[in-house]
């Protein structure tokens, strides 16, 4: 990682995230991800001084397939690294943010839709795929991965 970049993450309101996810993941957030109480929905960025540079979303929601641990799952979504940034643990960052979150508020189980690209990030975090591939008209082809916590 370059060491004059000074990398922060911080909780924000949803629209921080949007000019972001917009361009890398080229798609408007829906009103599942907006809505809601903050118990229930948690939007992360890192900045590298002002400029955001990697976002990510959680809401407490069940798999469409149940899940391991029905009334504790929480949904990661809106995850977007600006390109320049990529594997440089900005990632990984936003990740234990989220993690945390969920984990202070009860939470024993996320799971995502994981895009092809993202896969490997994914694995390397403890998630693993469950089910099968899935094409999404946006996004391409992704599958759902989960993650149990302790």
């Amino acid at each position: 990682m370059d060491t004059a970049r000074s990398l922060s993450v911080a909780q924000v309101a949803p629209g921080v995230t949007f000019p972001l996810r917009l361009a890398v993941l080229r798609r408007v957030p829906t009103d599942a991800e907006v809505s809601g109480n903050a118990g229930s929905h948690a939007h992360f960025v890192v900045r590298d001084g002002g400029v955001v540079v990697a976002t990510g979303v959680v809401v407490k929601k069940e798999p469409p397939d149940g899940g391991p641990a029905p009334g504790f799952s929480w949904w990661l979504m809106g995850m977007a690294v600006d390109p320049s940034y990529r594997r440089q643990g900005c990632g990984s960052l936003i990740l234990a943010a989220v993690l945390e979150h969920v984990s202070k508020h009860r939470g024993r189980h996320v799971w995502c839709h994981a895009r092809i690209g993202a896969i490997e990030f994914y694995r390397r975090h403890g998630f693993v795929e469950r089910g099968s591939y899935r094409d999404d008209p946006v996004a391409g082809r992704q599958i759902m991965m989960h993650l149990r916590l302790s």
